[in-house]
């Protein structure tokens, strides 16, 4: 009986040990196939919001442009300051939005938006010298450039980020 009882005991306990380590092991793979989905949906949603970003930047040059060349039209009647500081208006707020997403998910374009807003600002100090006609009204289409060709630089770089992660994303 004593072998029979030992037989048993080891059994049992090699029994134990053997769900034990299944345990381990499968808690582990677990983790590792969170950690993986947690990783997929982040790229994921950074896809989503480069992709909004790149939206809201194309708008932004578009509207601008179509503004500039609204208010430009008019050079023979004086720039309206209620005109232009709807156009201004338009800029920043389509600028809050952008500048949210830039410092969520790509900080690194931080410097050139802030220069985007250092234009926006030089505008609006450019249209009240022209609204003073202290400036001819075209100036404003050479600022607007400036604008445009900052706003294309981060469209350039969003570009490059979105293939980078869709790559990932299919590499995974």
């Amino acid at each position: 009986m004593n072998n029979t009882l030992l037989s048993v005991l080891i059994g049992g306990g090699l029994a134990l040990l053997g769900v034990i380590i299944t345990n381990f092991y499968n808690r582990k793979n677990l983790r590792l196939q969170l950690e993986h989905q947690k990783q997929m949906e982040s790229a994921k949603l950074r896809l989503s919001k480069l992709e909004e970003l790149h939206s809201l930047l194309s708008k932004y040059i578009l509207s601008s442009t179509i503004q500039v060349v609204g208010l430009v039209t008019k050079t023979f009647a004086p720039l309206s300051p209620t005109e232009f500081n709807a156009f201004l208006e338009l800029l920043r707020n389509q600028a809050i939005s952008i500048g949210t997403l830039i410092n969520i998910y790509t900080p690194e374009l931080k410097e050139k938006f802030d220069r985007l807003l250092d234009l926006v600002n030089e505008l609006n100090s450019l249209g009240n010298d022209i609204i003073q006609e202290r400036k001819p009204v075209t100036l404003l289409n050479e600022k607007t450039r400036e604008l445009t060709q900052s706003c294309y630089q981060m469209l350039k770089y969003i570009e490059e980020k979105s293939r980078e992660q869709a790559h990932l994303e299919i590499n995974k």
